[in-house]
């Protein structure tokens, strides 16, 4: 998709200008690839080669003219979105409280589809807001709940509702959504191995249409899986 775009963009640049039926046609391609940052700095960078290869000193301000239409292009696909992620790393601490600190602004429920849960740093805070009245529900592998160092039966004893498969395979997801609204997503596993030695990565983000996938997915599952 990202070199669909590129193209157009490039034939654009024929003429120096971006007509309104281009503008339409990318602005249509550009909305529905949902370009990620590192695709959209990606993207600016290619607009400036376009600009350099077109560039003689006949026609400076035709090109400075549409690059700087095709850059609005852009603009306009992150600007109305308003839309913040951070994401962390590990080995370190910074992905278990980046996942503390966005369980602590909870204040309706929690829904968590997390492969294992043995970090008790997690299994508290969790506890700690169902405590409050915030509703949580956990959805996670059958055969980790019983593994040594595991949160969930805890977890489940102080009234949590939990749910897991029931098959050979493992549900392996690692997310959980907050009120709705907030996305805790990514490779990090709920465990306390995963900050102290693993390389993985946890994404907090708020884009409406991606979180909505997310708990489209967390109801499909918990209609599918019996409780623990």
């Amino acid at each position: 998709m990202l070199q669909e775009i590129k193209k157009y963009f490039e034939k654009s640049a024929d003429d120096q200008r971006l007509t309104s039926s281009e503008r339409r046609a990318i602005n249509t391609v550009l909305t529905d690839a949902h370009l990620n940052p590192s695709q959209m700095g990606d993207l600016r960078s290619t607009l400036f080669k376009i600009a350099k290869s077109e560039l003689t000193h006949l026609n400076v301000t035709d090109v400075l003219k549409w690059l700087e239409d095709a850059n609005k292009l852009l603009n306009k696909q992150v600007a109305p979105s308003g839309v913040k992620e951070h994401v962390f790393f590990s080995p370190g601490e910074a992905c278990r409280d980046a996942i503390i600190q966005t369980i602590r602004q909870a204040r309706a429920h929690i829904n968590i589809c997390v492969f294992t849960i043995s970090d008790n740093s997690l299994a508290n805070e969790i506890i700690k807001k169902f405590k409050e009245k915030v509703k949580i529900r956990i959805i996670t592998d059958n055969d980790k709940v019983f593994d040594k160092g595991s949160d969930i039966e805890t977890l489940n004893t102080v009234g949590i509702p939990v749910k897991i498969d029931k098959t050979s395979n493992h549900m392996h997801h690692k997310f959980a959504t907050v009120d709705g609204r907030i996305l805790i997503n990514g490779s990090y596993n709920w465990t306390r191995s995963a900050f102290a030695y693993n390389n993985e990565n946890v994404v907090i983000s708020d884009n409406a249409s991606t979180i909505e996938a997310f708990n489209k997915e967390f109801e499909r599952l918990w209609k599918s899986f019996p409780d623990l």
